[in-house]
């Protein structure tokens, strides 16, 4: 009886084992989409993310990163929802008619620094609200909300006199990319005109708009260094993100301690510093060739102007409240107001 007891748990070990080892070595490929090119601060930034999980997964998380393709970035949310891709990087203010509860990423008053990012995210419920609302809206979950973007400045066009105080705007037609970025531009007194990335540098040159509301980086990046003359800060929108997101499906089928390694890689201050102050060393690169090279003027407004400009355009945070609203998530826009505004205007 001993012997036979003895061969059915080898026969059961010899299949139970194996089918254990199987299911805690499964190597999960996926397809991560970024918006932009590689070498745009947010594929860097994102992708070392991306290679920090795949290390501390011992080679269990294996990602194939694409930019700009197969998917239009208009559509990546789409995309990820359906499960046609695995991970994105994105825009989410590409998506606010159906999703806008991540809009603060790109708006007025947002943080005052990137650590104040940080800590909101990390360390009150800002991240698990925007979560919730992406599972239920869009069936992908936040796996990566620190792929810095960029502040964003007013630039002002050579064919456009220097602004010196808030009151300049006044009147003024300023390139913007639609939205909570052309309602800014109203409430400041100026004149929003909506013009692709690829339409701005003409537009300055030709004189079909003042300025507009860019980031330090387009000074480079669309040759804007050519046709303005002065950089207008602080920035009115402050501290600017994206991110990385994954379908809701492929998250569930990760094992739990794989998907702790995605928290604790997201988390970790080390890598949120190095992304800070890569950014910040590219931004002062840039400012550098400018002044140097181009003449580009950065000029600060007055302390007294720039909370004006903060307080004038506060109605931004209204609207958002209003479409999350329509879009069934109303109290938590208010909860993710509240907990960015307590922290922007603490003094």
């Amino acid at each position: 009886m001993k012997v036979r007891l003895s061969l059915i748990l080898l026969v059961l070990a010899l299949v139970i084992v194996p089918s254990y080892v199987e299911c805690a070595e499964k190597v999960f490929n996926l397809v991560w989409e970024n918006f932009s090119s590689p070498k745009h601060r947010t594929s860097v930034i994102g992708q070392k993310f991306g290679d920090a999980v795949m290390a501390q997964s011992n080679g269990r998380i294996k990602f194939s990163y694409h930019y700009g393709e197969p998917v239009p970035d208009r559509e990546l949310l789409d995309a990820v929802s359906a499960g046609t891709l695995d991970v994105i990087n994105a825009t989410v203010t590409y998506y606010s008619g159906k999703v806008g509860i991540a809009d603060f990423t790109l708006m007025p008053s947002n943080f005052r620094t990137w650590q104040d990012m940080y800590d909101l995210f990390v360390k009150t419920d800002l991240w698990d609200i925007v979560d919730r609302v992406y599972r239920k809206a869009s069936n992908c979950t936040v796996i990566y909300p620190f792929s810095i973007f960029a502040p964003e400045d007013f630039q002002i066009g050579k064919k456009t006199k220097k602004i010196h105080r808030l009151e300049d705007f006044k009147g003024l037609k300023i390139r913007t990319a639609g939205g909570a970025p052309s309602m800014t531009v109203k409430l400041l007194g100026a004149s929003p005109v909506t013009l692709i990335a690829g339409e701005y540098y003409t537009g300055l040159q030709r004189g079909t708009v003042d300025g507009g509301l860019m980031t330090m980086y387009s000074l480079e990046t669309y040759k804007m260094w050519e046709v303005c003359h002065q950089q207008v800060g602080p920035p009115v929108f402050p501290n600017c993100t994206i991110f990385a997101m994954m379908n809701l499906g492929v998250w569930n089928r990760l094992p739990k301690d794989l998907q702790e390694v995605f928290r604790r890689v997201a988390r970790d201050p080390k890598l949120f510093q190095e992304a800070v102050k890569f950014v910040d060393g590219e931004d002062e690169r840039i400012k550098k060739i400018a002044v140097e090279k181009y003449g580009v003027e950065f000029y600060e407004l007055p302390k007294e102007d720039a909370e004006k400009m903060y307080r004038a355009t506060d109605p931004v945070w209204d609207w958002y409240v209003e479409n999350c609203t329509k879009q069934g998530f109303g109290q938590e826009a208010k909860k993710a107001r509240e907990i960015i505004h307590g922290r922007f205007y603490r003094k």
